[in-house]
């Protein structure tokens, strides 16, 4: 049967598909950002070591990695209501089971049980918000998704200054699972109410000849196959600032709180409070980038450099702090401060390189490629801070932590540099 919709009807179900996408993205993000945020609890209470809590990471960001180029390939095989759904049930389930865990040692597997099917998640919203929105809607929609991260950050900290100042971590894992479920249940019961808008839309927004016409054209010029991209010099320097900005990026969300709490001896419910109103500047960044990009007629690598040197700087104070050794009232503010605004920069670099540079590959064909390769190698870099973070603090001291923060601040910077010549000649070309 054929079915019509009005101009008001397809606004209505573009805004509900929208809706849809934030809350299932945010409610995975609940479902992965609270280990960061429990980690100190954890530690202290004698249920792991920092050891344990950086392997746990790692497993995560490892399957995580991997996983994206899996479930994209999946993705592009069922229904994205169906990946979303299992994503998130499962990790509702492994958040859960951690809630009730006693042994130490399953910490690692569970978490990385939990990051396999986080990972099934964003190939399957960029597909819904690709297909079952009208092309006019698309490219906001993917800008506004990036509120999905703060947002789950946000909710995730609120959620563990609570439990933690009345309950235990414990309470935070069974909360961020239910939250989870939740989710599921709300997004298949609503997808499949519009069932009738989601045919209508998936059937008149195909792609455009014009642009499989180019990407054909230009494979054949040139040889754009995704090996011969990856392989490209300008690639091979964008993926290793990708890989700086995983390392930086995941490394300061993973362990800044128990930075805070074991350096200048703050409770962890405190140190969650602070760290429920720092995702916001994230927001910031993104918006931040985007006027260097736009107003400033700067390209995405310069962009780039920008963030990594605003993030080395701010990096300075606190090494000369952890240095000398001082932990006092003013000390400490000044570092939260700073290191807000590192995660402002480090946010805003991840704009440019996961989203502005894959948008590069419209007029190829190339967009989700790229977008989930660069994804992969941001996640492996991220693999690598998660458990040797954990050594550095454990055995080096938060001084030469923060010092081998900053260090990789500066190499982002240096390849950014040595890169812009070679990716204005790319940008010439797509």
């Amino acid at each position: 049967m054929n079915m019509t919709f009005s101009k008001k009807q397809i606004d209505c179900g573009a805004r509900r598909v929208f809706l849809l996408c934030v809350l299932a993205y945010t409610a995975i993000y609940v479902g992965r950002k609270n280990l960061s945020v429990c980690l100190s609890a954890m530690i202290s209470e004698g249920f792991i070591d920092k050891v344990t809590g950086g392997a746990a990471g790692t497993a995560f960001l490892v399957v995580y990695a991997v996983g994206q180029f899996i479930s994209g390939l999946i993705s592009d095989r069922v229904s994205p209501s169906f990946m979303i759904t299992v994503g998130l049930l499962g990790a509702g389930a492994a958040n859960i089971s951690m809630a009730f865990n006693r042994f130490s040692s399953i910490v690692p597997v569970i978490w990385c049980i939990c990051g396999i099917f986080c990972s099934m998640l964003w190939s399957a919203v960029i597909k819904c918000i690709a297909q079952w929105l009208p092309p006019e809607r698309v490219e906001r929609a993917g800008v506004n998704l990036s509120v999905t991260v703060p947002l789950g950050s946000v909710i995730t900290y609120l959620i563990a200054t609570l439990s933690l100042r009345f309950s235990g971590w414990r309470t935070v894992f069974l909360i961020c699972g239910s939250v989870c479920i939740a989710a599921a249940i709300v997004f298949i019961v609503s997808a499949n109410r519009m069932t009738g808008y989601i045919e209508y839309i998936s059937k008149n927004c195909g792609e455009s000849v014009e642009t499989s016409d180019i990407a054909a054209s230009y494979t054949n010029s040139m040889g754009a196959g995704l090996f011969s991209l990856i392989f490209s010099f300008e690639m091979l320097l964008i993926i290793a600032a990708v890989m700086c900005n995983g390392v930086l990026k995941d490394g300061l969300d993973l362990w800044t709180p128990t930075f805070i709490s074991e350096y200048f001896e703050v409770s962890a419910s405190f140190t969650a409070l602070l760290m429920s109103l720092i995702p916001l500047l994230n927001v910031a960044g993104a918006y931040l980038s985007e006027f260097f990009y736009s107003k400033m007629h700067l390209d995405e690598i310069s962009v780039t450099a920008l963030m990594y040197g605003i993030a080395m700087l701010c990096f300075v104070p606190i090494c000369i702090f952890t240095a000398i050794g001082v932990t006092g009232a003013f000390f400490r503010w000044i570092s939260i401060i700073l290191l807000a605004f590192i995660m402002m920069a480090t946010t805003g670099a991840n704009t440019m390189l996961m989203t502005f540079i894959p948008l590069r590959y419209k007029r190829i064909g190339k967009v989700s490629s790229i977008s989930g390769m660069l994804n992969a190698f941001s996640y492996a870099g991220a693999s690598c801070s998660g458990i040797s973070v954990g050594l550095i603090s454990e055995y080096g001291g938060w001084s030469v932590t923060i010092l081998s923060f900053a260090v990789i601040s500066l190499l982002g910077v240096v390849i950014s540099l040595v890169c812009i010549r070679f990716w204005r000649r790319k940008m010439s070309k797509l």
